[in-house]
């Protein structure tokens, strides 16, 4: 029987011939990548293979870990939707953005907020129709981030991270996504 760790990381193989069937590369630099060998890392130390440094905490590391596992899990379980294709924009950020959502990311990581768009995509792709994402290249901040149908009307998302404990920054952003959605409801 195959271990949590032992699944992880064949979930992340499945993933990375996923984004290559797209096209997309990432650098051996990238926060991806160093996800990805953290992976590989804890399968080594589950195995004994490699030895855990008792003098750090390691939740940092656990948190990273379990955070692109989810990632990975959302987008697997979506990669045979026929409509797939609208979420690939937003998956090319895998290469500069950090998916983890359980981490902390600078402001300055505007694809990491790209990559929680698109985990929220990979929410309501297969339950809802007609969705639609602001281009995550040219977008203005003005158009709610997601846009699907569901119980008879149309829905909108405004996403928003938080990089900040400042209330009133985070005020200013519960207004802007709520400025967004009522902008797409006129």
């Amino acid at each position: 029987m195959k271990t949590s760790f032992e699944e992880t990381s064949d979930r992340l193989s499945k993933f990375e011939k996923l984004i290559a069937k797209y096209g997309i590369e990432y650098a051996k630099d990238s926060i991806f990548y160093q996800s990805a060998y953290h992976v590989l890392e804890m399968l080594e130390m589950h195995k004994g293979k490699l030895k855990l440094d008792d003098s750090k905490d390691t939740r940092p590391f656990y948190r990273e870990v379990i955070g692109l596992n989810e990632f990975v899990i959302k987008l697997l379980h979506v990669a045979d939707h026929p409509r797939f294709d609208i979420l690939v924009p937003h998956l090319r950020k895998i290469t500069t953005g950090s998916p983890s959502q359980t981490t902390f990311t600078p402001v300055t990581d505007a694809d990491a907020n790209k990559l929680f768009e698109l985990y929220l995509a990979c929410l309501v792709l297969p339950e809802f129709d007609n969705l639609a994402l602001d281009d995550p290249d040219h977008s203005k901040g003005n158009n709610p981030d997601l846009l699907f149908d569901a119980y008879g009307r149309r829905w909108a998302i405004a996403c928003k991270t938080l990089h900040t404990e400042n209330i009133k920054t985070i005020n200013e952003n519960w207004d802007g996504g709520q400025k967004q959605i009522e902008r797409c409801e006129e």
